[in-house]
Order: structure tokens, then sequence, then C-alpha cells
């Protein structure tokens, strides 16, 4: 029967593992259910993405799942999805080449999450992380270290991260994306920042930083 429920696990890695349960009807076509990827230690998809990137991920695990239903119209495929986690623990970030972590996030989570692929709508109920610790500082000619971190490898070797040139041909095409962030926490953050523009570098320590935003 094509309404019975199926489950699939697959397990490819040192406690990774995809699962996948739900039904399946081919014609017309249709399928919910709940899909989770748990355990994913982020240095293994950074290994094939580190040609193109100016960081390394030295640690991190990933987990997320979703709930989904896909259905079939008149006019095009309709996919719902529901119930969305998104958790990150242990996450620490450094440079190329330096084993000190500039970003170092225990906890990172996302719950609740929705998204209506048709009418491009997410929905976020709530975004926590808390307990982490954020290394930034001013380089010589006065960028954030983590602009040089984050810019693309095929930027100018430089400290100032490239600006796009606009190409006034071109327009937006299509509906934009809705986000809807309504909760978003942040809990006993440590940052340490350094001023290396200045001939005696001055540095600045914050500890236990908690803001909250709602939408």
């Amino acid at each position: 029967d094509a309404e019975n429920p199926y489950a699939v696990t697959a397990e490819f890695g040192d406690g990774e593992t995809l699962q996948w349960e739900g039904t399946l009807v081919v014609e017309p076509l249709s399928s919910s259910g709940k899909v989770s990827l748990t355990g994913l230690h982020l240095h293994t998809p950074w290994r094939y993405l580190q040609d193109q990137l100016r960081f390394e991920i030295q640690n991190g695990l990933l987990s997320v799942s979703s709930e989904y239903q896909v259905t079939s119209g008149d006019e095009a495929v309709e996919v719902l999805l529901s119930a969305g986690e998104v958790h990150v623990t242990n996450l620490e970030l450094a440079a190329k080449g330096n084993s000190e972590s500039v970003i170092a996030i225990p906890s990172f989570d996302v719950e609740g999450v929705s998204v209506d692929l048709t009418q491009q709508e997410v929905a976020i109920p709530f975004v926590r992380s808390k307990d982490a610790s954020l290394s930034i500082w001013l380089t010589k000619t006065g960028a954030v270290n983590y602009q040089s971190l984050f810019a693309p490898v095929d930027a100018r070797e430089s400290d100032e991260v490239p600006e796009a040139t606009p190409n006034p041909a071109e327009e937006p095409s299509g509906k934009p994306w809705v986000v809807d962030v309504q909760d978003f926490i942040v809990q006993n953050y440590a940052v340490q920042f350094e001023d290396r523009t200045l001939e005696t570098p001055a540095q600045l320590t914050l500890e236990g930083v908690d803001f909250q935003v709602k939408g």
C-alpha cells in the first residue's frame, strides 16, 4: 500500500546518522514525514570546501531535523517544512594555518522553524546561543579580522573586503523571501577585542554579555 509508512536509516560516519520516515505516493506525487541528520562532524564537509574558504572548522557537531509535506498541484509542487530544528554544539573556527580559534560557540539552537517554499516564507520562533567566545581585532589597516576570514578565496589579497560592482542591467527577479525571526537570545557571551592599529595595541574584554531581540 503506497500510503503505508516507510523508514530508512543510514549511518555514514562516527555517530553520523541520516533518517527518514514517512509516506510516499507516486501518482499524484505526495509525501509527508520527517527527515533528520544527527551528529554530523562539521570538519567533514569543510574538508571538501576548504579550497574556497579562508577559515578552518576545527570542531563542531550539527544536527538538523524537520517534518515535511510535499504535494503536487496543477501548476507546481508545494513543499512545506514544519517543526524544524538546528542544533550546533562545540563549534570552533580559526584562520587557516592558525590553531587558535577566533570563534567558539558551544551551543547554538534554532527551534520551531517552518518554511513555505511556494510562498517563500520562513518563520523562526526561537534562536538561542550561549557561552560563546569571540576574538575580534582591528588589523593595522583598520579592517576587522572577520572581514578577511570570511572573504572568498579569489578576493584581493588584502584585509579589505572587495565591494560588489553593481550592474544596472540586473533587476531583482521573482518574489523576495520573507524571514521572520521572533525571538533571538544570546547568553553569557565573551568578547576579546584588540586594536592593532595602535603602536601599542589596546585590549578590551567583555564577559557575561546577554541580549534578546524580539521580532
